[in-house]
C-alpha cells in the first residue's frame, strides 16, 4: 500500500514539473530578495531551488527554439511579436514587493504573523484546505477569501482575547504574506503553446500571455479574453502596451481562470517610409490614420499628401491613392497593404523607365537613393502574370576605359525579386541609376484568353475559347458538334477583323498610298467637259468638284476602306472536314466569328440590269440566263465586268481568251453583279489651255486698264 501511494506522489511531482513551464523564471535576472522569495515558494512546491536555477537557463533556451521553429516568416512580421520572442523581456510577476493589500488568500499561502510589546512571538502559518491558520494558544482562524487587510483584523480580534495590551497597543500584531500559493490556469486559442500551467498566484494576464509565448501567427494582439466561472471579466489589448507603454485591463488571474486569443479579424501590411513597417492588426472601424499611429508615422523621406494601397479584389489587385485628407475617414479592410511613398528628392533630368508587366509603364523621375522597390511602387506594383524570376535592368555603360577597351554599350543585371513587393528586402533591392531601363516580362507562354464565335446551322452556336494555339476550324467543328441537317457547307464565311498596331498601321499607310498612285496611272476614264459646262458648271472655277466627282466614279475613294474593313473568308466546311489540316482549314484567331446559313434556294441579280430580282435558283441556268430573268442587261451595263459574289463572301469575275468569255458558276445564294460603264472625263481643259485663258485675260485687263487711265 505504501508502494501505491509513493507511486501516486511521484507521478503528481512530475506531472507538476511538467505543467510549470509557464512559472519558470529566469533567476539569473533577480535581485538576491527575489531569488530567496523564489527559493521559498518553490521548495513549498517540492521543486529543488537549486535544481531550478541550474536548469531556468536551458529550459528557456529549448522553449524558445520550440516558438521559433513553429512560427512562421509571416509571424515575424506582425507587429508585437518580439515582444514574446525577445529573452531579454520578461513578464514574470515581483515576489519581492510588499504585501499586496487586496491580495485574496487561499490555501497553501504562508502567513507570517510577528507579535511583539508586551509579549513577543514570530509564527510561519500555512493556510489549510479548509482555509484556516492555528495560531498556537489562540486556535484556527479563517483566513481564505479575505483580504490581508481583513485578515489582520480577524487575527487581531482573536488574539486580543488571549493577548494583554492589543487594543491598547501595547502589544504589536504585524501580518504579512510569506510564500505564496501556486494557481493553475488555462491558455486557450490562438497561443503559440496552448495548455494548462501552473502560475504564482501573483501572475496577471500578461505573465500568462508570455509564459505561453504569446499569439501564434493567426492569433489576436487586440482581443485576449480572461474567462472566470464562465464569465468575461477582462478583455487586454497588447497594443495599449506597445503604442503606450499601458498594460490596458491587465488583472491578476485566479485558479482556474481561462486566458483565450481570438483569431484574429483584420490585419494590413504597412511598407516604405513608415517609421515601423510590418503587419498590424485594426479593430473593426478603425481607420487608416489609426494604423500609421501603430506605424509611429511617417519617416522623414514619406510622401505625406497620399498613401498608396494595394486592395485585393474579385478582379485581382487595385491600386487607389488616399488623399492625407481621408486617412481619419478610410476605413482598411484586411489584406490590404498600404505603402508610404518617398519624396522625390529633383536630380534635375534623371530619369529611369519600366515597361512590361507592370500596373503603370513609362519613365519617371529619379530621386539620389531610389532603389527598384521604389520604382515598382511607383508603378503601382506587378500585373497578374509578370514573371519575377527574373526582372532585366538594362544600364548604358558609362565607364571611359569600358567603352575604350570593349564595344559593349549596355550591361544587362537580372534579378529574381517576390511577387508582392512588400516582400522585397535588402538582399534583393537593387539601386538605380540614371538612365535605368527595367523590363518585367510576363511568365513564359502566358496569352490572355482568346475568343471565337461560331453562329448559323451548327448543333451548339456560340463563343468557344481558343485553348492552343494549333486549334483549327475542324476542331471547333467537332467541338460544337458539327453541322445541322439544313446548314449550307459551301456559304460557310469567316469574319476576322485583325488588331494592327502602330507598326503594321505605318506599312498600311504606304502600301494604301502606292496602291493609290498605281490605280490613278491606269485610270484613262474621263467626262465630256463641255457637257458639264452645258449643266451650269465651270470646270475653271469648280476644278475641285470636277476630281472629286472623277475619284468617286473611277473608285479612287475606296481604296483606304481595303485596309479599314474587316477580312472576310469563304469556307467550305464539308472541304474542310475532308481534308483536316489541309490549307483551307484555317488556323482559329481571336475575334473569329464562322456563319454557317441554311441551305440556299435562291440567286439575286443587282446592278445594271432592267429589273434587279431575286430569282429562284435553277441548277441547269448559266449566269446569262439569271441576266435574262432580270429582264437583261440595262443600256449602260458594263457586260464585260460582270462579278458572281457568293454566299460565303469570295468573288469570281468574268475571264476573257482572245474573243471568248468564260462566265464564273452560279451557285445558291449567289449575287450576280454587273457593274455600270465608266463615265470618261473629254474635253477637258489642258494645263496649257488654262494658262493661255489666264495669259489673255491679264493681257486684256491691262489693256483695259491703260485705255482708261489715258
Amino acid at each position: 500500500m505504501i508502494r501505491i501511494y509513493l507511486l501516486i506522489i511521484l507521478f503528481a511531482f512530475s506531472f507538476s514539473v511538467h505543467s510549470q513551464d509557464f512559472g519558470k523564471i529566469d533567476v539569473s535576472k533577480l535581485t538576491p530578495e527575489q531569488i530567496e522569495m523564489y527559493k521559498k515558494y518553490m521548495s513549498s512546491n517540492k521543486v529543488s531551488s537549486t535544481q531550478v536555477i541550474s536548469n531556468t537557463t536551458e529550459e528557456r533556451k529549448t522553449n524558445n527554439d520550440s516558438v521559433t521553429s513553429t512560427k512562421t516568416a509571416v509571424s515575424n512580421k506582425i507587429f508585437g511579436s518580439y515582444l514574446f520572442r525577445t529573452q531579454s523581456l520578461t513578464f514574470e510577476p515581483k515576489l519581492n514587493i510588499p504585501t499586496p493589500q487586496n491580495y485574496i488568500v487561499g490555501a497553501y499561502d504562508e502567513i507570517l504573523l510577528d507579535i511583539s510589546g508586551l509579549h513577543d512571538a514570530n509564527y510561519k502559518l500555512k493556510v489549510s484546505t479548509e482555509g484556516t491558520i492555528r495560531i498556537p494558544n489562540v486556535g484556527h482562524v479563517k483566513v481564505a477569501g479575505k483580504s490581508i487587510e481583513e485578515i489582520k483584523k480577524s487575527i487581531k480580534t482573536e488574539i486580543s482575547k488571549y493577548y494583554q495590551g492589543v487594543n491598547s497597543g501595547e502589544t504589536k500584531v504585524n501580518v504579512s504574506l510569506g510564500n505564496i500559493r501556486s494557481i493553475q490556469v488555462v491558455v486557450a486559442g490562438e497561443a503559440a503553446r496552448p495548455g494548462t500551467y501552473t502560475l504564482p498566484s501573483l501572475a496577471t494576464a500578461f505573465n500568462a500571455l508570455y509564459a505561453c509565448g504569446g499569439p501564434n501567427e493567426i492569433g489576436s494582439y487586440r482581443s485576449v479574453t480572461v474567462i472566470r466561472a464562465g464569465k468575461i471579466v477582462s478583455n487586454l489589448d497588447v497594443y495599449g502596451l506597445l503604442i503606450d507603454g499601458i498594460a490596458v485591463n491587465d488583472i491578476p488571474l485566479k485558479d482556474n481562470d481561462i486566458i483565450r486569443i481570438e483569431p484574429y479579424k483584420l490585419r494590413i501590411n504597412v511598407n516604405g517610409e513608415a517609421k515601423r513597417t510590418g503587419i498590424f492588426e485594426l479593430q473593426t472601424g478603425e481607420s487608416l490614420k489609426k494604423a500609421l499611429n501603430f506605424a509611429g508615422g511617417f519617416s522623414d523621406n514619406a510622401e505625406r499628401d497620399f498613401i498608396r494601397v494595394f486592395k485585393n479584389t474579385k478582379d485581382g489587385k487595385a491600386v487607389v491613392d488616399i488623399k492625407e485628407s481621408e486617412y481619419d475617414r478610410n476605413i482598411p479592410f484586411s489584406g490590404d497593404s498600404i505603402v508610404v511613398t518617398s519624396i522625390f528628392d529633383k536630380i534635375a533630368g534623371y530619369t529611369v523607365s519600366i515597361a512590361g508587366a507592370v500596373r503603370k509603364t513609362g519613365k519617371f523621375a529619379l530621386s539620389e537613393n531610389s532603389t527598384l522597390k521604389d520604382l515598382l511602387i511607383t508603378a503601382q506594383g506587378f500585373t497578374e502574370m509578370a514573371f519575377t524570376d527574373s526582372v532585366e535592368i538594362i544600364r548604358a555603360v558609362k565607364n571611359l576605359n569600358a567603352l575604350t577597351n570593349s564595344n559593349r554599350k549596355s550591361i544587362v543585371f537580372k534579378v529574381n525579386i517576390p511577387k508582392d513587393i512588400n516582400d522585397i528586402d535588402e538582399a534583393t533591392n537593387f539601386k538605380l541609376q540614371n538612365g535605368d531601363q527595367i523590363v518585367v516580362r510576363t511568365i513564359p507562354g502566358f496569352e490572355n484568353i482568346r475568343l471565337v464565335r461560331i453562329e448559323g446551322e451548327v448543333t451548339l452556336p456560340g463563343n468557344y475559347n481558343i485553348t492552343n494555339k494549333s486549334e483549327r476550324i475542324s476542331d471547333l467543328i467537332g467541338r460544337v458538334g458539327g453541322l445541322t441537317p439544313y446548314a449550307y457547307s459551301a456559304g460557310t464565311v469567316l469574319i476576322r477583323t485583325q488588331s494592327k498596331d502602330q507598326t503594321e498601321e505605318k506599312v498600311n499607310s504606304l502600301i494604301s498610298s502606292n496602291l493609290l498612285n498605281s490605280f490613278e496611272k491606269k485610270q484613262n476614264n474621263s467626262i465630256d467637259m463641255n457637257l458639264l459646262k452645258s449643266a451650269g458648271l465651270n470646270p475653271a472655277a469648280d476644278l475641285s468638284k470636277v476630281d472629286s466627282l472623277q475619284n468617286k466614279l473611277s473608285g479612287n475613294l475606296g481604296i483606304d476602306k481595303i485596309f479599314n474593313s474587316e477580312e472576310i473568308v469563304g469556307l467550305d466546311i464539308e472541304q474542310i472536314l475532308n481534308n483536316k489540316g489541309g490549307k483551307s482549314d484555317l488556323i482559329l484567331e481571336q475575334g473569329d466569328v464562322i456563319f454557317i446559313p441554311r441551305k440556299q434556294q435562291t440567286v439575286r441579280v443587282v446592278g445594271k440590269v432592267l429589273f434587279p430580282t431575286m430569282v429562284s435558283y435553277d441548277a441547269s441556268y448559266k449566269l446569262n440566263d439569271y441576266i435574262y430573268s432580270s429582264g437583261g442587261f440595262a443600256e449602260n451595263a458594263n457586260k464585260n465586268n460582270i462579278f458572281v459574289l457568293y454566299a460565303n463572301g469570295s468573288v469570281k469575275g468574268t475571264k476573257r481568251f482572245l474573243f471568248f468569255k468564260s462566265y464564273p458558276e452560279v451557285l445558291p445564294g449567289s449575287r450576280i453583279i454587273v457593274s455600270e460603264k465608266p463615265i470618261k472625263l473629254i474635253n477637258r481643259m489642258s494645263v496649257g489651255e488654262t494658262i493661255g485663258i489666264f495669259s489673255s485675260t491679264a493681257s486684256m485687263a491691262i489693256l483695259i486698264y491703260s485705255v482708261i487711265k489715258k
